[in-house]
């Protein structure tokens, strides 16, 4: 089995002050970190509004909705507009089941 820490791949987009930020594989305990670096690394470089493609995502846990969380904590502090357009059918459940949704500023 290969590195657990290496289940989430994420690529990123970015026009001027606006980033999609692309996810793909498993945003679990190991991975979740590498989510809110990218998201603070792109606040340090300017970019005011981030948009998260999560439609490849094919799991999350608690730590990676715990990193959804923080990321979104971070723009807002920092003025930057984040939401995730993107949701694939394992995040929208937990979504769903957990209300954070909205918070997150995803579509249903």
């Amino acid at each position: 089995m290969g590195d657990p820490r290496e289940s989430l791949v994420i690529s990123t987009d970015r026009k001027g002050s606006k980033a999609v930020v692309r996810l793909d594989g498993e945003l679990d305990l190991y991975a979740s970190p590498k989510l809110t670096s990218v998201v603070g690394d792109l606040l340090s470089e300017g970019v005011t509004t981030i948009e998260i493609d999560a439609g490849a995502l094919t799991f999350a846990d608690s730590a990676g909705l715990r990193a959804f969380l923080i990321a979104r904590k971070d723009a807002d502090a920092g003025g930057a507009s984040l939401a995730v357009t993107e949701v694939s059918e394992p995040l929208d459940r937990v979504l769903e089941m957990t209300g954070l949704r909205e918070a997150l500023g995803a579509k249903g």
